[in-house]
């Protein structure tokens, strides 16, 4: 059985879930009282509780437990709250999946833009169908620099990350 890699929030977030549990239990809440101030059945309750790690908590059932519960948004997203190492693995995943979704954007509009190009050289068109495309071209490029600005940005991010990771390490 192949193993399930999950946003690294999603352990501390679960702890966090867990340990307001408890304290309700303790505080003398049954588990049934729980799953009634959550909206959940006491079953979805027991299987968190029991098997802690390896079960996958949905943010719908973070959200009905932690509300539920009266637990506030802030405090459960707070960064105080989790491992630090757990906040940066998050924000390289954000980085990594980020400059790979700007890099398919940039190729697709620098195609774009070389289609227009040659539409523009190699067909007769009206004067305001020129001013049209010649718009779109310049439209184009300029966001073109924008992903590119946004791309060196976040590349410059995540190289300071990985020289800061070694570092740790």
């Amino acid at each position: 059985m192949t193993r399930k890699n999950y946003h690294p929030l999603v352990n501390p977030i679960r702890e966090r879930i867990l340990i307001l549990i408890e304290e309700k239990l303790l505080a003398g809440c049954s588990l049934e009282d729980i799953a009634e101030m959550c909206d959940l059945s006491v079953g979805h309750l027991s299987t968190l509780r029991n098997k802690k790690r390896g079960v996958n908590i949905s943010l719908n059932t973070v959200l009905k437990i932690w509300f539920g519960l009266g637990g506030t948004l802030e405090a459960l997203f707070s960064d105080h709250a989790y491992d630090n190492s757990e906040s940066q693995k998050a924000q390289s995943i954000y980085l990594v999946n980020n400059i790979n979704i700007l890099s398919i954007h940039k190729q697709v509009l620098e195609f774009d833009e070389k289609v227009l190009e040659t539409a523009l050289k190699r067909r007769p068109i009206s004067a305001k169908r020129m001013q049209q495309l010649e718009g779109l071209l310049a439209s184009i490029r300029e966001i073109l620099l924008d992903i590119k600005s946004v791309l060196a940005l976040d590349e410059k991010k995540l190289k300071e990350e990985v020289v800061v990771e070694k570092k740790q390490k």
